[in-house]
């Protein structure tokens, strides 16, 4: 980058196209699958990966972040800060994803529980991948499962 003359990018702002919104004025198929953002959660799963290096806003509701302070403070300088930016950016691509399932699978709202959940802290082995139900990737995945209408195989809640 440092030969062609371009910045570093230490600030990503992504705006998601209105899936929710679409869905919830139009029945028209083709409409609702036009407001499929693809490249903006690829983003913004980058920029949250790379959060200790890029401050990743997700949402309009981080804005007013950005004019608290001046300088690279009012972008999220604090390492906390940008863990938390991180984190909120994976919900944000996490509630986006179970949207546009449970348009597929005709589930209704992506709130709502039918009573089947993936994944909602198993426990097989010492494994450092296993979840708590009241962990944030626990809740997350057990969104998922119910948009999915997936049900538990195996493995022990926590």
């Amino acid at each position: 980058m440092e030969q062609y003359h371009i910045p570093e990018i230490d600030l990503v702002i992504v705006d998601l196209y209105p899936f929710e919104e679409t869905v919830a004025s139009t029945t028209d198929d083709q409409a609702i699958i036009e407001k499929i953002d693809v490249g903006g959660p690829s983003m913004i799963r980058a920029a949250a990966k790379n959060h200790k290096d890029v401050v990743v806003i997700a949402s309009r509701m981080e804005y007013a972040l950005l004019g608290r302070a001046p300088g690279r403070a009012k972008r999220g300088d604090q390492p906390e800060q940008r863990r938390s930016l991180a984190a909120r950016a994976f919900e944000v691509c996490a509630h986006y994803d179970v949207v546009i399932a449970r348009y597929f699978t005709g589930g209704g709202a992506a709130g709502s529980s039918d009573g089947r959940e993936i994944f909602p802290g198993i426990r097989s082995n010492p494994n450092p991948c296993v979840m708590e139900r009241s962990s944030p990737v626990g809740q997350v995945l057990r969104k998922i499962g119910r948009a999915l209408r997936a049900t538990e195989r195996q493995g022990t809640i926590l």
